[in-house]
């Protein structure tokens, strides 16, 4: 697969992870928004090792424009909803 041929089809593919974080206030499951993170996370990195290696140009700056601020963007969802399952569970045990 050529370069252009990856961005194209790697672009749609974090675009769509970003419309599904955009969604993701309206999910009451918290658990399965981390496993999306999660997921999204690894995907993202396996884009992000690999435009690494590349000595292409395109591919490096679609991994410094857009891949990287997308890691970036995981990690802060990540902790939001971490720390709004653990503000949860603290309000659980107050209950008992």
């Amino acid at each position: 697969m050529e370069v252009k041929e990856v961005i194209e089809t790697w672009r749609p593919e974090i675009l769509g992870y970003l419309i599904d974080m955009r969604d993701f206030h309206q999910e009451e499951d918290c658990r399965l928004i981390l496993r999306n993170l999660s997921a999204y996370s690894a995907r993202a990195s396996y884009m992000r090792n690999f435009a690494s290696r590349s000595n292409n140009e395109k591919i490096n700056r679609f991994r410094i424009d857009e891949l990287d601020p997308f890691l970036v963007e995981v990690e802060r969802q990540f902790k939001i909803y971490s720390r709004l399952i653990s503000a949860n569970q603290f309000e659980f045990d107050l209950t008992k």
